[in-house]
C-alpha cells in the first residue's frame, strides 16, 4: 500500500489557481450567470483547510451526490454532506444547482417549469467539470499512476 502523497505549497497554489480558472470557464460556458464569488471563496477556504482532498475527494462525492440527485430526480437530505445549504439545495454551487433543482423542495424543474431548460446539459456538465476535475489524483495516487488510470 502507497503511503499519501505529500503536496508542495507550491502545487496547492498551482492546483488552487487551475480549479479557479476551470470554475470560470464552466460558468462561462453556460447562458444563465451561474458564477457565484462565494463558490471560489469557498475553494480557497476549503483547500486552505483541507488541502488537495477537497479536490480530489470532497468534490468528485459533491459530484456522486449532484448526478444521484439529477437521476432520481430530487435531491435527498442525506446529500451534500458536508456542505451548508440553502433550503434544500447545497450553498456551494448553488447558482447552477438552482437552475436544475427547487430550492424549497429539492425537486428537479421540468422544463415546463424552467426557462432556462435548454441550459440545464450545459449546467450539469459545467458542475461535473469543476468537480471531477482532479478526481483522478486522488488519495496514495502518483501523478503517474493517475495518468495512467485516465487513458481506461
Amino acid at each position: 500500500m502507497k503511503a499519501k502523497q505529500k503536496f508542495t505549497e507550491a502545487e496547492i497554489i498551482s492546483a488552487l489557481q487551475m480549479a479557479e480558472t476551470i470554475y470560470m470557464d464552466a460558468c462561462a460556458k453556460c447562458i444563465a450567470d451561474v458564477y457565484d464569488s462565494r463558490d471560489l471563496k469557498t475553494i480557497r477556504a476549503r483547500v486552505k483547510h483541507q488541502g488537495i482532498s477537497f479536490l480530489t475527494i470532497t468534490l468528485p462525492n459533491f459530484c456522486k451526490d449532484f448526478e444521484r440527485s439529477v437521476e432520481v430526480g430530487y435531491i435527498d437530505s442525506t446529500y451534500f454532506r458536508g456542505f451548508r445549504k440553502h433550503g434544500s439545495i447545497p450553498s456551494f454551487l448553488k447558482g447552477m444547482t438552482s437552475l436544475i433543482f427547487d430550492r424549497e423542495t429539492g425537486t428537479i424543474y421540468y422544463n415546463k417549469d424552467n426557462s432556462l431548460a435548454s441550459d440545464v446539459p450545459n449546467i450539469i456538465n459545467s458542475v461535473r467539470q469543476i468537480c471531477l476535475a482532479f478526481e483522478k489524483l486522488g488519495p496514495g495516487r502518483s501523478e503517474t499512476e493517475s495518468m495512467n488510470n485516465s487513458t481506461r
